[in-house]
């Protein structure tokens, strides 16, 4: 499980079967938030842990380190945008730091 990601406050892991089971995700596709920092990006714009992020801009997210090499070319200073699905709503989320 990595954290923080460019400064955004969160924990991801990979999304299983299991997980995608439990969350009601039909597609194997994104990563699992599993915690938000307290006052972070993440926190301030609402993400929450059990969220799925499927891309992040126009890039689909199938692992974790997918996401990793997407907030590379990221800054959460400018805003990212986020593909975030909870249960069956999707959303698109933008953070600001």
């Amino acid at each position: 499980m990595e954290s923080d990601f460019n400064g955004l406050g969160l924990q991801l892991s990979e999304l299983t079967a299991d997980v995608a089971k439990q969350l009601g995700v039909d597609e194997m596709t994104g990563v699992v938030i599993t915690s938000v920092k307290s006052r972070s990006p993440s926190d301030i714009a609402g993400l929450e842990a059990g969220m799925v992020i499927k891309k992040v801009g126009h890039k689909v997210i199938l692992s974790v380190k997918d996401f990793q090499i997407a907030m590379k070319d990221a800054s959460p200073k400018a805003g990212v945008l986020l593909l975030i699905q909870a249960g069956e709503a999707t959303r698109v989320g933008v953070g600001k730091g």
